[in-house]
């Protein structure tokens, strides 16, 4: 019976309880609504604006010649990855840059950022 309870008061919760933070950095402008997100701004030497609007999070994604810019809103982290390298930059939330070979080593660093 205790589980039957848990389980029902959680299911009773509004969807903005289970809600994440976005952040707006790197030159990307995030605004939440409940649980919608809209997010806009510029890639670095990259012409043009591009925007995105999802549930909870978004994660705009671009691929210019050799390159694949991202810009997620749960972590605030612009990645632009160098497929000529096979190197990836990474600049977190704060501010700062990393330059990694490694994409899971690039998004450990973006979790990192408190």
């Amino acid at each position: 019976m205790k589980y039957l309870l848990i389980v029902i008061a959680v299911a009773l919760l509004p969807l903005s309880a289970f809600a994440q933070e976005v952040y707006s950095a790197n030159g990307f402008k995030c605004n939440k609504n409940e649980t919608l997100v809209m997010c806009g701004g510029k890639f670095p030497n990259v012409r043009g604006t591009f925007g995105a609007i999802g549930a909870s999070s978004v994660i705009i994604k671009y691929e210019y010649q050799n390159y694949d810019f991202q810009y997620d809103s749960l972590q605030g982290c612009l990645i632009i990855g160098n497929r000529e390298k096979k190197k990836i930059e990474v600049t977190n939330r704060k501010g700062k840059k990393k330059t990694f070979k490694s994409a899971k080593k690039a998004m450990n660093f973006c979790r990192a950022a408190k």
